[in-house]
């Protein structure tokens, strides 16, 4: 067999041909992961077009190095007639063959795109590299499909040498195996107060487990969370907890997570575990750290070895501040809703300084901490051009001595244009985890070479337009409001559309169609920026109607566009499908409210019905109505209506969000064959109005994954500030 060691002098490159034959020869303890990086390998190699026999000509042995090598490392040596792959343990195994593959020319950008082949002959310089990975944790969270799942998501994270992946604990036993073929770990650092103590297991039985709210215990389901103080449920909670582990013995991290949302219980235990910034705030900062140091202490010896997940994120963001000794055990996934344009230690950017400031002090105090990121969220396919920030964001990392990154992304079904908007960032996020002394001029480089060809080098200043923008727009780049704007001048317009109209007469084969794609992208930038002037047309405020004109909107089947239109929340357009008008009334001491959602696909509405938050909001088509209170700015009344009629309804203030409020309000909702509608009241006295109502509307649409829209802007949640204000009439005695 050759050894590594046997060619002390510099060997030539070898050419690959059409008549060369290959092998794999694996030397190594049977695994999942080593057979599916293998059996990737060889696929690839045939489609590149060279022959598969023993005895081959260039064969590519993979055996244990000698000499320990870090998880994740490889060793990747040419001999006098082929490759040589050591690695320590089967991750090492399959981020060397993919890096193999790399180096003979294979590109896969974007998850859901054609992977990139060269043709033959391929002149494969002499190798001679040992690799270990930047950061040990190197994942992405796939939300909105069944089992936050994707085969072939899965794939690409395998292929660019990803290892963990964001898993929800009820679907672990659905997804674990082809996991453990792709070599992801499994991480279940997910919302699961709900899962570990279920509404259906012990709400019935032991009440005093769950929060306690304006007087009442109330479910998961209906928006609550765990008395964290009761120590019977902590003891409860430990159990499953292990039962679960004891279950999967393989599980490295187990996810303790409040629930989404708030609903935190109010009793007095609980508050006194709370400091008084916590009260003063309405922040859980100590009940949780508490809680935390309990859980994790337990664990710690019933279970060692296994580190225990836990959010900083909300009204828990500081909770690592109350800890009077961190756990050792203890795992943070730090949440960052934050600036793109702006580096995260850029102490000028008012939205990064505060979570720079965070992500320091957990890591002063935890040894265990990775970001959760956002790339995609709610952009809904918009341009990305911040993998400069990305870049140097991951050198500051692991000057901090953070464990990784991991991003939310979109299901493809859902949203395919974010990723042909931004595979690119996400694909240069991937390689960096991995090895961040890559260059990232090299990447962009090679990047416009292989995908663009002829046309690389009009790409290439695209690319460094984006860049000028992102470095010279003003303002934060938060995925909201205005940011396209501001990011797409005219000037950027102009001096795109020239380059890539070089690049369109330079290109041939299929690079033509790349460059034809990302046209097609720009352009549809463009439109969004047109459209969104005409939707600044649209009405956005309008006189409430008297209330016998509600009795009439009762009695009336058909659609009717009149009204206030919704737009939707990231593009900030009027949608093509699904458009929404609303209508408010108002008299005799009561707000009438009609909102009419245009559904063309009304076979395929989802629909559970029930009152619960969890039906109404996370399982069925829904709108979401949102009333400022009259005498306190700082308070409004949200209400969540499905479909079929299920609604539920929360009295909010800051952090607070009090499920058991009772509103008065009445709901109808009718079902026709292309669209459905809500009919709402509600008395004036209920929200305090006296000469005007303050109010926003949300759609959620779900048929083909969630999209928003929404009055005013899109539809603006709990920013108060920016609700739509109608004065009441003048009630006549």
């Amino acid at each position: 067999m050759t050894t590594l060691s046997s060619h002390p002098k510099k060997l030539p490159a070898t050419v690959l041909t059409a008549d060369t034959s290959f092998s794999l020869e694996v030397d190594f303890p049977a695994d999942p992961q080593i057979a599916e990086a293998t059996a990737v390998t060889e696929g690839f190699l045939v489609r590149l077009g060279l022959r598969r026999e023993e005895g081959a000509a260039w064969p590519v042995a993979v055996r244990k190095a000698a000499a320990p090598l870090a998880a994740g490392g490889y060793c990747l040596k040419s001999t006098d007639c082929g490759v040589v792959l050591e690695a320590s343990e089967p991750e090492g195994v399959r981020c060397g063959l993919m890096a193999l593959l790399e180096h003979l020319g294979v590109r896969w950008y974007d998850p859901f795109g054609e992977p990139l082949l060269p043709k033959l002959p391929i002149r494969l310089p002499a190798l001679e590299e040992t690799r270990a990975p930047s950061f040990p944790y190197r994942g992405l969270h796939l939300c909105g499909v069944p089992d936050q799942y994707d085969e072939t998501m899965a794939q690409w994270m395998s292929f660019q040498r990803m290892n963990r992946k964001l898993t929800h604990i009820p679907h672990l036993s659905r997804v674990e195996e082809a996991l453990k073929r792709q070599g992801i770990a499994p991480d279940t650092t997910v919302h699961s107060y709900s899962h570990w103590i279920a509404d259906r297991k012990y709400f019935e039985t032991h009440p005093g487990f769950f929060s306690l709210i304006d007087g009442k215990r109330v479910r998961h389901e209906e928006g609550g969370q765990l008395c964290l103080s009761n120590k019977a449920m902590r003891a409860a909670l430990l159990s499953e907890v292990r039962a679960f582990l004891d279950a999967h013995p393989g599980a490295a991290v187990v996810g303790i997570c409040p629930n989404d949302g708030l609903g935190w219980c109010e009793c007095g235990d609980c508050l006194a575990l709370d400091s008084e910034s916590d009260r003063r705030e309405g922040k859980v900062n100590g009940r949780v750290a508490r809680f935390l140091e309990a859980v994790c202490g337990e664990l710690a010896a019933s279970h060692p070895g296994v580190l225990v997940g836990h959010y900083s994120y909300a009204n828990f963001g500081d909770f690592h501040l109350a800890l009077e000794k961190p756990p050792s055990n203890l795992l943070v996934s730090c949440t960052t809703f934050r600036c793109h344009r702006h580096a995260i230690s850029d102490e000028r950017c008012p939205t990064n300084q505060k979570l720079y400031a965070r992500l320091k002090g957990l890591r002063r105090k935890i040894r265990h901490v990775y970001i959760y990121d956002y790339l995609f969220h709610r952009w809904n396919g918009l341009p990305q051009p911040q993998w400069r920030v990305i870049g140097r964001d991951l050198q500051t990392h692991a000057r901090l001595g953070i464990d990784g990154y991991l991003s939310e992304v979109s299901p493809r079904a859902a949203n395919a244009g974010d990723f042909a908007a931004g595979h690119l960032p996400l694909y240069l996020l991937a390689r960096l985890l991995y090895d961040r002394t890559l260059s990232m001029d090299a990447l962009l480089d090679d990047y416009t070479a292989r995908r663009y060809g002829a046309a690389a080098a009009p790409m290439r200043s695209l690319l460094a337009l984006w860049e000028r923008a992102v470095e010279n727009m003003n303002g934060c780049l938060r995925h909201m409001g205005d940011d396209l704007e501001r990011l797409m001048s005219p000037e950027l317009v102009r001096e795109g559309r020239g380059l890539l109209a070089q690049a369109a007469r330079l290109a041939c084969g299929p690079h033509r169609d790349a460059v034809a794609s990302e046209t097609q992208l720009f352009e549809g930038w463009v439109e969004i920026l047109r459209q969104r002037r005409e939707a600044r047309e649209l009405p956005s405020r309008a006189a409430l109607l008297p209330m016998e004109a509600f009795a009439r909107d009762r009695d009336n089947p058909a659609a009717d566009a009149a009204g206030l239109v919704f737009l939707d929340h990231a593009l900030k357009t009027r949608p093509q499908e699904g458009r929404t008008t609303a209508r408010l009334y108002a008299g005799g001491g009561r707000l009438a409210i009609v909102i009419e959602c245009g559904e063309p696909k009304m076979a395929c509405v989802a629909d559970r019905p029930g009152n619960a938050a969890k039906a109404v909001y996370d399982e069925s088509e829904n709108v979401e109505i949102f009333l400022r209170d009259g005498s306190d700015a700082s308070l409004c009344y949200h209400i969540l209506i499905s479909i079929s009629g299920g609604h539920c309804a929360a009295e909010s203030k800051a952090n607070r969000w009090n499920w058991n409020w009772e509103g008065g309000y009445r709901v109808e909702t009718r079902r026709f064959e292309r669209h459905w509608k809500v009919f709402f009241e509600i008395p004036l006295g209920k929200i305090n109005a006296r000469d005007h109502v303050a109010f926003t509307l949300i759609r959620n649409r779900c048929t083909d994954g969630r999209k928003i829209s929404g009055v005013p802007d899109g539809g603006v949640f709990f920013f108060l500030d920016n609700y739509l204000e109608l004065a009441l009439p003048e009630e006549r005695l």
